[in-house]
């Protein structure tokens, strides 16, 4: 396939207006804005003086010519979807041609993923990852990714993404080797069990004694799929690894578009912790 899209409509007009009250004064646009939906006049988000739209088919068309400046891969299919009556995008890019097997029969894929929004509730962001092809894990890690975060305050520098995509994808292949060491570093089950309740299901208050506070369901269900994968994979860092993803990529949440960002940020930043780089570079094995 070469450039394959499918989409819902995220290709709808937008216009930034201003507001009034309900007796007809003005609001300044110094204090707000309204983006509408012209085609359903539907208020999608208010805003302060600074805010400029950027369009869903903004962000798709430079994302897309970015993709093409790279000159990554010519057989990559992308899809898009809108969420909250359009005031959400989030769209994938699937590069099927680059693909890592760092362990025979598991595979692991260059997808580039971006996000808008209308209501403020996301930033423009465009990030490149691999995605584990087993079960669509979403793998995020600190070594893979290029991130964009932009503000609704100006434009996005395509020649700019184009340059962050090229350097992903050398990490991503580079990458193979880290995630064959991953499978070296022995974890045993406590260990699992204490990092991931300390790195995924901590509160950020803690109790009055200064006790760290856990999110005990949260806590079971990622070990019992630390169980599943260290079953399937060894228990390693390797199985660790996609216990986190398989929890960022599979939120069983009332709105999963917005679970599954948050959680992927949080597996990166666990795995940028202390505990996560002395488990996987010393390679030590605990009970």
């Amino acid at each position: 396939m070469d450039g394959t899209t499918t989409f819902t409509d995220y290709n709808f007009p937008v216009e930034l207006v201003s507001l009034t009250t309900a007796d007809d004064i003005a609001v300044p646009e110094s204090m707000a804005r309204a983006v509408v939906r012209t085609d359903t006049n539907d208020i999608l988000g208010v805003h302060g003086s600074k805010y400029r739209v950027t369009s869903h088919s903004d962000v798709v068309n430079a994302v897309t010519d970015a993709v093409s400046g790279a000159n990554l891969s010519n057989d990559w299919t992308m899809t898009t979807d809108v969420y909250e009556n359009g005031a959400l995008l989030k769209g994938t890019i699937m590069f099927n041609d680059l693909v890592v097997e760092p362990e025979v029969g598991d595979f692991v894929r260059f997808d580039a993923n971006f996000w808008n929004s209308y209501n403020g509730q996301w930033s423009i962001q465009i990030v490149a990852e691999g995605r584990r092809l087993f079960c669509l894990n979403g793998c995020s890690t600190p070594h893979s990714v290029a991130k964009t975060f932009k503000r609704h305050t100006g434009a996005i520098n395509m020649e700019q993404e184009s340059g962050k995509l090229e350097a992903a994808l050398a990490l991503f292949f580079e990458q193979k080797d880290i995630w064959q060491q991953y499978m070296k570093a022995r974890v045993g089950h406590i260990t699992a069990e204490k990092f991931l309740r300390e790195q995924l299901c901590a509160y950020p208050m803690k109790t009055q004694l200064g006790e760290a506070r856990y999110n005990e369901r949260q806590s079971d269900r990622l070990y019992q799929q630390w169980l599943n994968e260290s079953h399937n994979l060894g228990q390693n860092a390797w199985a660790l690894y996609n216990t986190m993803t398989h929890w960022a990529s599979h939120p069983d949440t009332s709105k999963p578009y917005n679970s599954e960002r948050e959680r992927s940020n949080k597996v990166a930043s666990a795995m940028r912790s202390d505990a996560w780089r002395q488990l996987h570079y010393r390679g030590i094995e605990w009970s």
